[in-house]
């Protein structure tokens, strides 16, 4: 094989784990059809990920004058783009007869395991070295990180619910004890699979969602009932676990939310980090991730944890087996020597912006971040910003901010909103 290595992501994961005969929560899918011009070119954050020589593959092939911006600036890398319109960007190379070659001939990452890549390891005759699918739908389900919480002995247990009779039995007496409670879908999707249960009226109804969902004919129901802390702070542990088993832990970073879900990701403070290493955390960390290895898991990982309400904090929230946007924060920091915030902002798309125009007025103004510069904004996933499809409609805009002091974040921060609200946005964002 060559040294450079091939990308490729599905961010839709969990969703693609799934068996469609699962309960769900009365929200959105992320990746519904309604929603998806919000994750709309995700798969180009895996940008961050590459060393030099290293090819990603995306829906939609990334325009050259951002490769360009990122070569010069960040690292050199290569985009594939697979012909075809399906939804998998592993059916499409399944049936793209120019990509077979490249895949045979290098390194496959993935961002997150997904059925369609062992079919494509299948159909192709690619000796894949990652773990069975059975592990990865074991370790990407809640119920396995509530298992860990009971043999690890941490706080935050839930309760495991496999029907409608036990969701009506238990949710009374833990609403009783808390006040407030959520329940998790075991297999939710970016902090969208919860919901907070704050009365006896808001139980009821979600029993009556659960009442129709099983007269269409669902059968498949898993839950986790949980007692609801109030959180002062998320955070995150990012490690790797090699072949061997052996343990790296790579990194922390502090996660912003809106709500239940992830809204951004960057560095501790130097008093955040020491109050949580003096809580054990790490040994905790190392324990998790030794009973991952144990089950048979190897590869990129990270843990969502949580501070709560009187500095309590909480190691383990849920596993995500796979990449994540902290990573790629932590990433970008560690190439360029720079603290970074990865965020997004949200808007309804205007008329559009090029990729060229966009970078061009960025410079102009002494926003946009160069590797002379030292600090700016690196936009990110950059192929919504001229789609016309997208016209009129709610947009996602990733960035990472490179700075060097908090006021100069704030800055930055201000300036970027601005510009994204008059330029590739129609009106407000958030």
């Amino acid at each position: 094989m060559n040294n450079g290595k091939i990308y490729i992501s599905e961010f839709n994961s969990e969703e693609k784990l799934r068996t469609e005969d699962a309960f769900t929560l009365p929200e959105i899918s992320l990746f519904s059809k309604t929603s998806r011009a919000l994750v709309s070119g995700m798969d180009a954050l895996v940008i961050t990920m590459l060393d030099p020589g290293d090819i990603l593959v995306t829906a939609k092939l990334l325009p050259q004058e951002y490769l360009d911006y990122w070569c010069e600036n960040i690292t050199e890398v290569k985009c594939l783009s697979p012909s075809g319109d399906m939804d998998s960007i592993y059916s499409r190379l399944i049936h793209d007869s120019s990509m077979t070659d490249i895949l045979k001939d290098r390194e496959i990452i993935n961002y997150a395991l997904v059925p369609d890549y062992y079919e494509i390891c299948s159909i192709l005759g690619i000796d894949s070295t990652e773990p069975p699918l059975s592990v990865i739908k074991e370790l990407n389900s809640k119920v396995y990180s509530n298992k860990l919480k009971y043999e690890l002995d941490l706080p935050a247990k839930g309760i495991r619910l496999k029907s409608i009779d036990e969701y009506e039995e238990k949710y009374g007496k833990m609403l009783e004890d808390e006040g407030r409670v959520l329940i998790k879908d075991a297999m939710g999707v970016s902090g969208k699979g919860m919901l907070l249960i704050d009365s006896k009226g808001m139980a009821d109804r979600l029993a009556v969602h659960f009442t129709k969902q099983a007269e269409k004919g669902r059968t498949k129901f898993d839950f986790i009932l949980e007692p609801y802390l109030n959180r002062v702070m998320d955070f995150s542990c990012i490690f790797t676990i090699d072949t061997e088993g052996k343990i790296n832990i790579d990194g922390f970073q502090k996660n912003e939310s809106k709500g239940f879900a992830y809204h951004g990701t960057g560095p501790l403070t130097t008093n955040e980090y020491e109050m949580i290493m003096a809580s054990g955390y790490r040994d905790t960390v190392i324990k998790i991730a030794e009973a991952m290895a144990d089950k048979g898991y190897h590869g990129y990982a990270c843990i969502d944890s949580m501070i709560a309400e009187g500095d309590i904090v909480i190691p383990l929230l849920e596993i995500n087996p796979r990449m994540s946007l902290s990573r790629f924060n932590l990433k970008v920091s560690e190439r360029i020597g720079r603290a970074c915030r990865l965020g997004y902002i949200e808007g309804k798309l205007g008329d559009g912006v090029s990729v060229e125009q966009l970078l061009s007025e960025l410079e102009d103004k002494g926003l946009l971040y160069t590797s002379c510069r030292g600090s700016g904004v690196i936009p990110l996933a950059p192929g919504i910003w001229n789609d016309s499809d997208l016209i009129g409609k709610r947009i996602r805009i990733y960035y990472i901010i490179v700075y060097n002091t908090e006021d100069e974040y704030e800055e930055i921060l201000a300036a970027w909103f601005a510009y994204c609200s008059g330029s590739i946005c129609a009106g407000n964002i958030n």
